[in-house]
């Protein structure tokens, strides 16, 4: 799963594109990754994602700017794994500081009409509310947001600051 997620910042999130104003689709990822402040966790049913999440806010690594929690697709459905995203969002999450967001290879995700799944492991990322508001305020300075579709903008950037 590491080498998947790897491969995925490099090959899909990393690259330049006309889509996100001349920048990669996740701006931020490659060098977190070559800092080595990415921490993945292989979760092995469903309530691991919860265990692992209030873990995780409550004795956040050293050192880690997002850590991500992945299963095999087969052990949750898109729709679970976006309720104990938001459920986590709207309760113990928020009030800490932190903010999740999901990934299911089964619910294809475009931003800007460019395809942004990792695309093999059901993922949810966990980061610092306040570092990803502060790099979405400067992303927005760049005209990073302006091909998106309102609706998705709405969805991913204004409701979930």
């Amino acid at each position: 799963m590491e080498s998947d997620i790897h491969k995925w910042i490099i090959e899909r999130l990393s690259v330049s594109l006309s889509n996100f104003n001349n920048m990669p689709a996740c701006p931020f990822a490659k060098q977190a990754l070559l800092d080595n402040k990415i921490k993945v966790i292989n979760i092995k049913d469903k309530t691991d994602f919860i265990n692992h999440m209030k873990a995780a806010i409550n004795d956040w690594p050293t050192n880690a700017e997002v850590i991500v929690l992945g299963a095999d697709p087969s052990t949750i459905t898109p729709i679970e794994l976006t309720e104990i995203t938001e459920n986590a969002n709207n309760t113990y999450l928020n009030e800490n500081g932190f903010l999740a967001l999901e990934d299911h290879p089964n619910e294809p995700e475009y931003a800007a009409g460019y395809h942004v799944n990792e695309g093999n492991w059901a993922l949810i990322l966990l980061q610092s509310k306040n570092k990803i508001i502060t790099a979405r305020k400067i992303l927005e300075k760049r005209g990073y947001y302006k091909n998106w579709d309102s609706e998705y903008y709405n969805q991913v950037v204004l409701e979930r600051s």
